[in-house]
């Protein structure tokens, strides 16, 4: 074995001495030991026949699904935001309320804030968007939820929320539910 490595190293050594490269034979030994354990690790691991089990297959498959690269249409996008989003919407409280919205933000993976339009200046396309829900509303329509492409890695949900008194009904604000494109490519149904 010493002999084997002695004559890589002085071969090598000597190879790149020859194309200008400064190199200690210390060096060569080093990379020489390196490319000897990485073959060695090649033989052993393609030599193992093992076999995965039911749960160790149902895993593996799981990971390979999460990372297939899918081409989704826009189309389908938003309409699997807006599910989403209706789904979500569905189960926030009528108005702000912290804890609830915290632990569905992190049950479901999305960003969930509340929108009442009081610094319009923030978000000027919400605000855009709920003078629109409210002059629905004045005409005697139901407004319903809004969906958008925010960005290039998110869907924005928008959802109304309506106050009804004993004379009129009033826009209190507007849920706005930021939902990862991963999170709907991974929840849409395979072809």
């Amino acid at each position: 074995m010493m002999n084997l490595l002695n004559a890589y190293t002085s071969v090598r050594c000597r190879q790149e001495l020859l194309h200008n490269k400064t190199v200690t034979a210390q060096q060569c030994r080093v990379r020489f030991f390196v490319k000897l354990v990485a073959c060695w690790l090649l033989v052993c691991t393609g030599s193992c026949h093992t076999r995965l089990n039911d749960e160790q297959r149902r895993q593996l498959n799981e990971a390979r699904r999460q990372i297939e690269i899918r081409q989704v249409p826009e189309a389908d996008l938003l309409s699997g935001g807006f599910l989403l989003g209706k789904r979500l919407a569905q189960a926030l409280p009528d108005s702000f309320s912290g804890p609830a919205v915290g632990r569905l933000s992190a049950e479901h993976q999305v960003g969930i804030r509340w929108f009442d339009g009081a610094n319009p200046s923030e978000e000027p396309e919400l605000a855009a968007l709920m003078q629109a829900y409210a002059y629905s509303l004045s005409q005697g329509q139901q407004p319903e939820g809004h969906v958008k492409r925010s960005g290039k890695d998110s869907v924005l949900y928008v959802h109304p929320v309506i106050q009804v008194s004993d004379t009129a009904k009033k826009l209190a604000g507007m849920w706005r539910i930021s939902i990862p494109v991963k999170k709907i490519v991974l929840e849409a149904p395979k072809p």
